[in-house]
């Protein structure tokens, strides 16, 4: 059973890598029975959110937390991510 509130939630999410700011300011919040689609065009930065969101890379600024609390290694272990393309991890 999981706390009320969001079961991920993203706060002022930034993303910024060579003077370029790829991800500005995300917010959301998504309850446990939700879903997300994320729509955009080759480079919008769909898959750049989605690796943000499941902490496989660290945002710039920001933070984004998994049933109230900051994302850790237990709560990825948690979720699942599948990628468009064969990936060695």
């Amino acid at each position: 059973m999981h706390a009320p509130g969001p079961m991920l939630e993203t706060r002022g999410l930034v993303f910024e890598t060579g003077g370029h700011r790829l991800i500005d300011g995300i917010d959301l919040a998504l309850g446990a029975e939700r879903r997300l689609v994320v729509m955009g065009a080759n480079g919008a930065g769909k898959s750049l959110l989605l690796r943000l969101m499941h902490g496989l890379i660290k945002p710039t600024a920001g933070s984004v937390r998994w049933q109230g609390r900051p994302l850790d290694r237990a709560a990825r272990d948690r979720q699942a991510m599948v990628f468009q393309r064969s990936v060695m991890l």
